[in-house]
């Protein structure tokens, strides 16, 4: 399945782009705005990767990210074990993911 071409977080827009050879499945150039994910993974492993960059996106807009009182790699941490149960329990009940996207919305 093709990657998405952009995601807005919050207020910006981050383009989304297949990599090479990459250190890891996924990285995220917060001032570049990029999201770059490893072509050469499958479609369910792009996916959640995918979501895991949104996911230190969020971390950085919200200020999360510079609390010093974790370690270094506390966000890929949280968000590795968190993504993939969060995409898979996505899929497996799409009405619980219809509600989340609509409730409240217009």
């Amino acid at each position: 399945m093709k990657l998405p071409e952009s995601v807005k977080i919050g207020i910006h827009t981050y383009t989304i782009r297949a990599g090479v050879k990459m250190d890891g499945w996924g990285h995220i150039a917060h001032g570049d705005k990029v999201i770059t994910i490893d072509e050469s993974l499958v479609d369910t492993e792009k996916a959640i990767t995918l979501l895991e960059e949104i996911g230190h996106a969020c971390f950085e807009m919200s200020g999360i990210s510079r609390l010093k009182v974790m370690p270094d790699n506390w966000q890929d941490v949280c968000l590795g074990s968190l993504c993939d149960t969060l995409l898979h329990t996505m899929r497996n009940n799409p009405e619980i993911t219809e509600y989340l996207l609509k409730a409240g919305v217009g």
